[in-house]
């Protein structure tokens, strides 16, 4: 999960220019949603889980654009994409929250028992993989664009977070103060 965030704004970069009217078009960015939605759902019932998590995380990542277009969110809610790829309950529970049928209840019956799992954005962090149980995960305080395991991680990782900390900071910061002016 850690390089995600890179790997998309890499491609909305790639195909912003060839595909400049997909990308300004808030109802093409929908009909992309659907069909992202219709495809991790039936990868969970056909069991390809990773297909499914694969779908899910481009689901949020639009769902996300589609709202920074619309300024009703100031930036790309990156620790939620990562959780979508960590563990089954919170992926059948993202997709069955947005599709108009009942065909993932049986699924989320079975892993609504799991535990929801975080992840912490220190590439230095010692848990498996970064990932640690979802109620243990702490945000950045100041940018909200990141977590942490532990006050340890995230001490440890300021010398690489805070280059881009405060950008995200004062762009939430502005974003915030055009939502008050309304």
């Amino acid at each position: 999960p850690e390089c995600m965030p890179a790997a998309l704004l890499a491609a909305l970069t790639a195909t912003v220019s060839k595909y400049l009217g997909v990308w300004k078009k808030v109802e093409m960015i929908e009909r992309i949603i659907s069909s992202l939605l219709f495809s991790g759902t039936q990868s969970i019932l056909d069991g390809n889980i990773e297909q499914a998590h694969e779908s899910a995380v481009f689901v949020s990542f639009f769902e996300d654009y589609n709202a920074i277009m619309r300024r009703t969110q100031a930036s790309f809610n990156w620790p939620k994409m990562s959780e979508l790829a960590l563990d089954e309950r919170t992926l059948v529970g993202f997709l069955r929250k947005r599709i108009p049928c009942t065909c993932l209840d049986e699924k989320y019956n079975e892993v609504k028992h799991m535990t929801k799992m975080g992840f912490c954005s220190n590439p230095q962090c010692d848990l498996l993989d970064g990932k640690v149980e979802r109620s243990a995960t702490n945000y950045c305080a100041e940018c909200r664009c990141v977590t942490y395991c532990s006050q340890g991680c995230q001490k440890d990782d300021w010398p690489r977070h805070k280059c881009y900390c405060s950008l995200f900071a004062m762009r939430r910061a502005s974003f915030d103060a055009t939502q008050t002016q309304k």
